[in-house]
């Protein structure tokens, strides 16, 4: 573990692969790097960008942007059940608890009760060899079933050559929101190629665009489950299970948004950024002082020609 600008880090690293994880901001992922490329995966908006403390009803726009934070119960603001939620939800601005015990199986285990909404999360982080597993487990801490939207938000650098993957069988994508260039009637784009000179795989929404979108990639059940940033051999890839995560959320900003240039790719529990648009399903409610477990993986890889 590490004090750096004040706020302790915890550390994993192996021959492949290295995580910080600084667990008074959110449980936040300050660095993911491929120690085969050097290739920082965690995004800054300034390489001399500083981390910071953040109150609970500030605004996602005034957080550090730095790297990859935990949404939930929601990501954009709403009114659910008499609760007032904030932007991005309720846990990426509060501290979390280091399970200290789990440090000597070289788990960074961090577990939050969340502020507003009767949850407890635990989340663990583990390397094999070239993948990160995380492993969450939601508690409800209520008298009556309750629903939840959960996200993984990280913030990546989107460099020049950068592609993404998505399966086969993801042939259109679901709009949420988009700026600088036009949505379509149906609210859903084609994939990868929804209109001539609008490559979504590679990020590009025309010469000179200025724009972004927040879209989804939607998973049928049973069906495989991945998303990939692809540069030349070097790959990293969220694989999941689709019965515990439905959708994988795709943000790209070209300048649009805030001035930024990044990306994100985002496992979820449903193909929407608030709780208010959340349908009742297997993977979205909690039954009373009940618990639910998800899991997804990141890998590393160099493929072959």
């Amino acid at each position: 573990m590490d004090d750096r600008q004040e706020f302790r880090s915890y550390r994993l690293r192996n021959d492949f692969l290295s995580i910080e994880v600084v667990p008074e901001l959110g449980a936040k992922i300050a660095s993911l790097r491929n120690l085969a490329t050097g290739r920082e995966w965690m995004w800054r908006p300034r390489p001399d960008a500083k981390l910071f403390r953040n109150k609970q009803k500030d605004g996602f726009d005034a957080s550090t942007l730095i790297g990859a934070d935990e949404c939930l119960p929601t990501i954009t603001p709403c009114q659910f059940h008499g609760r007032d939620l904030s932007d991005h939800g309720e846990v990426w601005s509060t501290p979390w608890v280091v399970d200290e015990a789990a440090l000597s199986a070289q788990q960074i285990q961090t577990i939050i009760r969340l502020p507003i909404s009767p949850f407890e999360l635990r989340r663990s982080i583990s390397l094999q060899e070239n993948e990160i597993l995380f492993d969450y487990r939601l508690t409800s801490l209520s008298s009556k079933p309750e629903r939840f939207l959960w996200a993984f938000h990280p913030l990546m650098p989107l460099e020049h050559g950068d592609s993404v993957e998505l399966p086969s069988h993801i042939t259109s994508v679901k709009i949420g929101s988009v700026k600088g260039v036009a949505a379509s009637a149906s609210n859903r784009w084609s994939w990868p190629e929804p209109a001539p000179g609008l490559r979504l795989d590679q990020m590009d929404f025309g010469t000179g665009a200025f724009a972004y979108a927040k879209l989804f990639a939607e998973f049928a059940e049973g069906a495989e489950g991945f998303a990939g940033i692809r540069k030349g051999q070097e790959r990293l890839l969220f694989r999941f299970d689709t019965a515990q995560i439905s959708a994988a959320g795709l943000w790209f900003s070209r300048g649009a948004w805030n001035g930024h240039t990044h990306m994100a790719i985002e496992p979820t529990n449903a193909s929407t950024d608030s709780l208010c648009e959340v349908a009742a399903s297997s993977r979205s409610i909690v039954q009373p002082f009940q618990k639910v477990r998800w899991q997804f993986r990141i890998s590393m890889e160099t493929l072959q020609e």
